[in-house]
């Protein structure tokens, strides 16, 4: 629970995340469960201020025509869905359809999306009726992994992108 709370309160954001971070640290070691509590509020209504702050100021800046003092990231480029993580942050989901027609599956088989890119499917199952190149959506899942909705099915599959 601890370290849930850490890496919530840590994702949240960068902007006085010196301060942020020690004042989790510090609240991670009190022992009762009130004070911690307490100490974690304290430490993300901070965190919230400071982000606030910094959004803020940050039309300020550009309505007197202040630029910018880094270049904004690059969009992430669905290419590189289901890749490790880079610098750049990734698409949340990916759209896109199967090149052949979709009448069930055993683990292990591997489908070709329309954007050229190869997923191994990694349970198994059937399919009543076959799906005429369905649309698909693949989403990241818990743990690095990735689940494939296919039109025409009520559940995901498990997947792993090998091309």
């Amino acid at each position: 629970m601890k370290r849930v709370a850490l890496a919530l309160l840590m994702a949240a954001g960068a902007s006085a995340h010196a301060q942020s971070e020690a004042d989790l640290l510090r609240c991670l070691n009190i022992a009762e469960d009130g004070p911690r509590l307490a100490c974690f509020d304290q430490a993300a209504r901070a965190l919230k201020d400071a982000r606030s702050a910094s959004r803020a100021t940050a039309p300020a800046a550009a309505a007197v025509g202040t630029a910018p003092t880094a270049a904004a990231p690059a969009a992430p480029s669905a290419d590189n869905f289901g890749q490790p993580a880079r610098a750049a942050a990734a698409p949340t989901e990916l759209k896109s359809t199967l090149t052949r027609d979709f009448s069930g599956w055993n683990r292990n088989d591997r489908v070709t999306l329309a954007n050229g890119q190869i997923w191994q499917l990694l349970d198994e199952g059937t399919v009543i009726a076959p799906l005429k190149q369905p649309q698909v959506v693949i989403k990241p899942g818990f743990m690095s992994g990735f689940f494939m909705s296919i039109d025409g099915l009520s559940f995901p599959i498990r997947v792993k992108r090998i091309q």
